[in-house]
């Protein structure tokens, strides 16, 4: 709780500290960074604190009419491309958006012919598509919005990125391992937990400081290499399937209640 000050209560340590007192009762988290946090927190050993990971289903692939329209005039807008970097988020100050659009630019200069998909809302949505014409992006630049057809949009993508200051275990990193991307992600909270470093995606460094052209760089190593990526994102596919399953979390939450 203390990590969400605008979501914290005062009450909330005598609470947490009376129901761990109470027989029976067991503290979860969804990720070992959570259950560390919790841990230092109530000033308990972190083996008092069980790990139950997210039961994240596939996401269906189809899309709507009016998706498979938006898609079709973007591709014809932007030419012929070889890598489409995408990304699905809310446009906040957590999630680095403005951020994120400074990486595109950089990969740009790189790869002239990438494009970028942005799946998302937010109360930074028009200072993003703002930033985007500022820095001469914007025809490579598509704003989805909010959408009820992810996983389609995840088919249209290469790779995925994801630059938040601070996460829980975000089922979109799980999500577009699922349908087949390396992910880019930085140490956040639990994010580092839904990868397999160097196999199914990159870890880019935690906290404020990130440089976004040490991003565009570990993106266009990626982006020129496609047997690579056809291998990463195969073993995320299985990684997500394997370790994110919802049978997987009913195991581990059978597991913790019955031990």
């Amino acid at each position: 709780p203390v990590d969400r000050p605008e979501r914290f209560k005062p009450e909330y340590e005598v609470l947490y500290r009376a129901l761990l007192a109470a027989p029976g009762v067991r503290l979860t988290a969804n990720s070992h960074a959570a259950a560390r946090r919790y841990a230092d927190w109530l000033g308990v050993p972190a083996r008092r604190i069980r790990v139950i990971y997210n039961g994240v289903d596939p996401l269906p692939e189809d899309g709507a009419p009016d998706d498979e329209a938006l898609a079709a005039r973007f591709r014809a807008a932007t030419g012929e491309s070889d890598f489409t970097l995408g990304t699905v988020m809310r446009l906040d100050e957590n999630k680095r958006p403005l951020l994120w659009l400074e990486v595109a630019a950089r990969l740009l200069r790189r790869a002239p012919r990438a494009r970028f998909v942005i799946v998302g809302d937010g109360p930074l949505r028009e200072a993003c598509q703002a930033r985007a014409r500022q820095l001469g992006i914007a025809q490579r630049v598509l704003f989805v919005g909010r959408s009820h057809r992810v996983g389609f949009w995840l088919r249209q993508m290469e790779a995925f990125l994801l630059l938040s200051l601070v996460e829980g275990l975000p089922n979109v990193l799980v999500e577009a391992q699922g349908a087949g991307l390396p992910v880019i992600t930085t140490d956040a909270g639990g994010a580092a937990e839904t990868i397999r470093p160097a196999a199914t995606g990159l870890l880019l460094p935690g906290g404020p400081d990130l440089d976004p052209e040490a991003v565009a760089g570990a993106i266009a190593s990626l982006r020129a290499d496609p047997a690579r990526r056809a291998a990463m994102g195969t073993a995320a596919r299985l990684w997500a399937r394997e370790t994110f399953s919802v049978e997987a979390m009913l195991a581990r939450t059978v597991r913790t209640f019955t031990a």
